[in-house]
């Protein structure tokens, strides 16, 4: 049993890398832009295949690593770590902490909601209903996350002195969000557009994957086996 453990181990840890390699290549060399501005997040595909392979459980907690990982290399490194749309409008140690928690740790995690729709017998992979219905129910959580972060920022704002006038220097989000009036309602526009890209790709990506995904089915089927067999013996 200790051998098909690490086994899921060695797996997990192995998407996890693929995770933030795509994270350095595509945001941070190809597009340049941390997370908290990048409207696609692809390295989020090999963290909602650990729910799906691996169950909640495993999902939860190696989800929670990554975020840990993540956030120690973003806000540690990045010069920009308080950033939003190019600028520096998180002053107060409270929207600090909003921002760590509704912005990093809630919308990641809520990738681990995959791990509910898992089953030995691998089945759910089969089923694309099971993709559209996590996805749908990681969506809510994460609008639901924003959302909250966004009133937090509606509420500051008039400490922070912060005006739409001071986002209008980024020319997409001018002539994206120009008849927008108010710092909040801009940013909650802008996260909520992130999650319908990211997870509508995301679903694309997986209904594509899903013939890989049935052929591999064995290779879990016989891991379990094969660890079982081991302890037998």
């Amino acid at each position: 049993m200790k051998q098909f453990l690490l086994r899921k181990i060695i797996i997990i840890s192995f998407f996890l890398a693929i995770s933030f390699i795509i994270e350095i290549v595509i945001n941070k060399t190809i597009f340049q832009s941390h997370c908290n501005e990048a409207l696609l997040k692809l390295e989020l595909l090999p963290i909602i295949l650990i729910g799906f392979l691996f169950g909640f459980k495993f999902s939860f907690f190696f989800n929670l690593l990554y975020i840990l990982i993540h956030s120690i290399l973003e806000f540690a490194i990045m010069e920009h770590h308080f950033e939003i749309l190019g600028v520096n409008i998180v002053h107060h140690w409270w929207l600090r902490l909003g921002l760590i928690f509704f912005v990093f740790v809630v919308p990641y995690l809520a990738y681990s909601i995959s791990g509910f729709f898992y089953c030995h017998s691998k089945k759910h992979l089969m089923n694309h209903q099971t993709i559209v219905k996590s996805l749908i129910f990681i969506s809510l959580i994460q609008i639901l996350s924003y959302f909250l972060f966004t009133m937090m920022i509606n509420y500051f704002q008039k400490e922070s002195s912060i005006s739409f006038e001071s986002l209008s220097h980024n020319v997409f989000i001018e002539l994206l969000l120009t008849p927008i009036q108010g710092v909040a309602q801009i940013i909650f526009v802008y996260y909520f557009a992130s999650i319908m890209i990211t997870n509508i790709t995301l679903g694309i990506i997986l209904y594509f994957l899903n013939p890989v995904l049935k052929e591999n089915i064995k290779f879990f089927d016989m891991t379990i086996y094969n660890g079982i067999s081991t302890n037998k013996k």
